[in-house]
């Protein structure tokens, strides 16, 4: 003879749910149920902030592995940033920094360049071989990196340098000699006519200084002028690498 028994009905409380994400499958408590058509809380009220340079990510209910920016970056729209050689290390510029512009025109504010022109009333300087410094008259030092007529590198590297000399008094002078005279070397140029032009590329480190001399031989006295004027005797430098 065969027995059925009827298990008592029991009330089953339903509950919000309150489910835990975690590593490993835990059993809740017995005794409660959640509806099929409830809400899963997963997402918090507040609105979220925007992450800045290095800011990291926050939330009401802060998940496992939050998203953390561990280094500075940028959060200007059209500043490039800068790698400050640490793996992994974008920086944002303390001030200035180049910046791009919607027509993608790139713009260096500190990029070291000089342009001088020849200053005025440099007269019987040279021409029995004396080696003058030239003097200028500042047009442009974007870095202010130009003073009483001498460049001082501001860091280490390659600088473009186009130093146009104009002579006057030569008379049949066979020698005329332009020199980049730096900190490390002197770059010489020498032509025959009465315009004498050095256009080269320098190493220089930080702080190493750059002068543009002139040196003339052969009217036997001092008799040769420099001409002023930014289209008779010109300066320009620029850092390239």
């Amino acid at each position: 003879m065969t027995i059925h028994v009827v298990p008592i009905p029991s009330t089953i409380e339903l509950t919000a749910p309150a489910f835990s994400l975690g590593t490993t499958n835990i059993a809740g408590d017995t005794g409660l149920a959640v509806d099929s058509n409830s809400t899963l809380l997963v997402f918090d009220a507040t609105v979220p902030v925007a992450v800045g340079a290095s800011a990291a990510g926050s939330a009401v209910l802060p998940a496992r592995r939050d998203h953390v920016h561990t280094t500075a970056g940028t959060t200007v729209d059209n500043t490039i940033a800068r790698y400050d050689g640490t793996a992994g290390a974008m920086q944002a510029y303390t001030s200035g920094g180049p910046v791009i512009t919607d027509t993608g025109d790139i713009t260096a504010s500190a990029q070291p360049s000089v342009g001088a022109s020849g200053a005025s009333g440099q007269s019987n300087v040279t021409g029995d071989n004396t080696i003058y410094t030239c003097t200028w008259d500042e047009i442009w030092d974007i870095g202010g990196n130009f003073a009483s007529n001498t460049f001082t590198a501001p860091t280490s590297g390659k600088y473009l340098v186009s130093a146009l000399v104009n002579a006057d008094g030569i008379g049949s002078a066979p020698q005329i000699g332009v020199y980049v005279v730096t900190s490390l070397r002197t770059w010489y140029a020498y032509v025959t006519d009465q315009s004498a032009n050095n256009v080269t590329v320098v190493d220089m480190d930080a702080s190493d200084q750059m002068t543009i001399a002139l040196q003339v031989n052969g009217t036997g006295s001092k008799t040769v002028d420099v001409l002023g004027g930014s289209t008779r005797t010109a300066l320009t430098i620029w850092k390239v690498g």
